[in-house]
C-alpha cells in the first residue's frame, strides 16, 4: 500500500521491488512495511530530471537501503 505523494508536479501512487535477491537478502517478508524516505537532491528541469536521495526503512526502523533514485516524471 503506498500512499499518494506529490513529486515534481505528478502523484506517485504505486511502487514495486523487483529484485529477488535483494529481498531475501535484507529479509523482506510478505507482511512487512517499508517506508521510502526521499529527498530532492537535484533538479533538473531542462532535462526533465529528478534525482533523489532515498533511504528505506522496515516496520522496526532498520535501514533496509539507501541510494540514489533518478526519474523523469511526466511532464504537465
Amino acid at each position: 500500500v503506498v500512499s499518494p505523494v506529490r513529486l515534481a508536479g505528478t502523484t506517485v501512487t504505486s511502487a514495486t521491488l523487483h529484485n529477488q535477491d535483494f529481498i531475501s537478502e535484507k529479509d523482506i517478508r510478505i507482511g512487512d512495511t517499508v517506508t521510502a524516505t526521499c529527498t530532492v537532491s537535484e533538479l533538473l528541469p531542462e532535462k526533465n530530471i529528478v534525482r533523489l536521495e532515498t533511504i528505506c526503512t522496515n516496520q522496526d526502523g532498520d535501514m533496509v537501503i539507501k541510494g540514489m533514485a533518478t526519474v523523469m516524471p511526466p511532464r504537465r
